[in-house]
C-alpha cells in the first residue's frame, strides 16, 4: 500500500491559494504529483506536466485526465528538460526534501515572470532526531550540540530556508512568501520576479497565535507540562509549534505562571516517590529528602560553611567521632519518630503542599 501523502489537505490547498492569484496563466509543473490530487484542486484549468516514480501513482494521476503529461521518472534528475515552454507554476510537494528537484528544475526549466512555486520539506524530523540533515543548498550539515540543534529546529525557515532561497534564486527577487509548521514539517510557498515590485503582493497577515492557540489548546498544553512533558513536546501535543506557545507567554503574563505552575505540579509525584523511597529506608532518598527540606539544619557535603570564634579567633570544638552509620542512625530515628507521630512528612507537611 502507497503511504498516505497528505495531512491536512485543506491547509495545502490554503497556502497555495494565497499565492496562486500572483501567477499568470501558463503550464504547471508537478513533481512528486502522487495521487494527482493536489493538481486536480488546483491546477486543473492549467496545462500538467507532472512526475512520480511510483508507476501506481503515475496511472493513477494519469487517470485524472490532466491536459499535459505524466511521466514516471525521477524528479531530482528533471524528466521534462525536453519542454521549451516556460511554466507559470511549480509545485515541489515531496515527502521530504524538495530541493533536488527544484534545483534541476531552476537550472534547466524555461520560467514565466512572475513565478510561483511552493514546497514541502521534512528536513526538521532530521534535525530532531540526529541533528543531522540536508541544507537546501544540497550540503549534508551536522548540528551536534542540544543548543545548535534547537536554535536549527526552531528557526528553520526563518534562519537556514528562507535565506538560501532568496540568495539562489538571485538576479530575480522574492516578492511574496507564505509558510506554516506541523509538527515536523514545513510548507511553504513563494513569488518570484525578475523585476523587483513587478507585481502588488499584499503582505503577509500578522499570524495571530493567541486565537490559533485558544483556550482549548493552552488547557492540552498545561495538562501535558503536568504530565511531565518538555514544553516543545507538550506544544506539539497541543497541536502547536513552539513559537506560538512563546508569544502567548510573552504576550499573556498569567499564561506564562500557568505554565511555571504547571512545571512545579509535575514534580509532585516524583517529590511523593522520593519521600516513599525515604520513609522505606532508601539512604540516597533520605539524604536528598533532608537536604532540600530540613532548612539548613542538612547539608550536601560539598556545602561548606565557614565560622569563627570571638574576634574572629578559632573557636574551640571537641569532635565527636560521628560516623557515616551514626549519621544514618539519626536519619532512621528521625523518620520513625516521623512514622510514630502518623506524619507524611519528617517536617509534619501536607504533602500536598511538598
Amino acid at each position: 500500500m502507497a503511504p498516505k501523502q497528505h495531512v491536512d489537505f485543506y491547509r495545502k490547498v490554503a497556502i497555495r491559494k494565497a499565492l496562486l492569484t500572483k501567477a499568470i496563466v501558463g503550464p504547471a509543473y508537478i513533481p512528486f504529483i502522487g495521487d494527482g490530487d493536489v493538481a486536480d484542486a488546483l491546477y486543473r484549468d492549467r496545462t500538467i506536466d507532472g512526475a512520480d516514480l511510483d508507476p501506481e501513482r503515475v496511472a493513477t494521476a494519469k487517470g485524472r485526465g490532466f491536459t499535459g503529461e505524466i511521466r514516471q521518472g525521477d524528479c531530482d534528475e528533471y524528466p521534462f528538460a525536453d519542454v521549451k515552454e516556460a511554466f507559470a507554476v511549480a509545485d515541489f510537494d515531496s515527502y521530504a526534501y524538495p530541493y533536488a528537484a527544484f534545483r534541476t528544475f531552476w537550472a534547466k526549466a524555461e520560467k514565466s515572470d512572475p513565478f510561483v512555486c511552493f514546497f514541502t520539506d521534512g528536513e526538521r524530523q532530521a534535525i530532531k532526531r540526529s541533528g543531522a540533515y540536508r541544507h537546501p543548498s544540497g550540503d549534508s550539515t551536522d548540528v551536534s550540540t542540544i543548543v545548535e540543534r534547537r536554535k536549527a529546529y526552531n528557526f528553520y525557515w526563518k534562519q537556514i530556508v528562507e535565506p538560501w532561497f532568496q540568495e539562489y534564486v538571485k538576479p530575480w527577487h522574492v516578492l511574496a512568501t507564505r509558510f506554516y509548521l506541523r509538527r515536523d514539517m514545513l510548507y511553504w510557498g513563494a513569488v518570484v520576479s525578475r523585476e523587483e515590485g513587478a507585481v502588488e503582493v499584499e503582505a503577509e497577515p500578522k499570524r495571530e497565535h493567541v486565537k490559533k492557540f485558544n483556550q482549548k489548546r493552552r488547557k492540552v498544553y498545561l495538562q501535558a507540562l503536568r504530565d511531565g512533558m518538555r514544553r516543545t513536546a507538550a506544544a506539539q501535543a497541543a497541536g502547536v509549534d513552539f513559537v506560538t506557545v512563546w508569544h502567548a507567554m510573552k504576550d499573556d503574563p498569567e499564561f506564562a505562571e500557568a505554565v511555571d505552575d504547571a512545571e512545579v505540579e509535575a514534580c509532585d509525584p516524583i517529590e511523593t516517590a522520593l519521600y516513599d523511597a525515604a520513609q522505606s529506608g532508601n539512604v540516597p532518598a533520605i539524604q536528598t529528602w533532608l537536604y532540600g527540606r530540613s532548612k539548613g539544619r542538612w547539608k550536601p557535603p560539598n556545602v561548606k560553611t565557614e565560622i569563627s570564634g570571638p574576634g574572629g579567633g578559632p573557636i574551640e570544638h571537641n569532635d565527636v567521632g560521628a560516623t557515616d552509620e551514626a549519621r544514618i542512625d539519626r536519619i532512621m530515628a528521625i523518620v520513625e519518630r516521623a512514622r510514630a507521630r502518623g506524619d507524611r512528612s519528617p517536617t509534619g507537611d501536607d504533602p500536598a503542599n511538598i
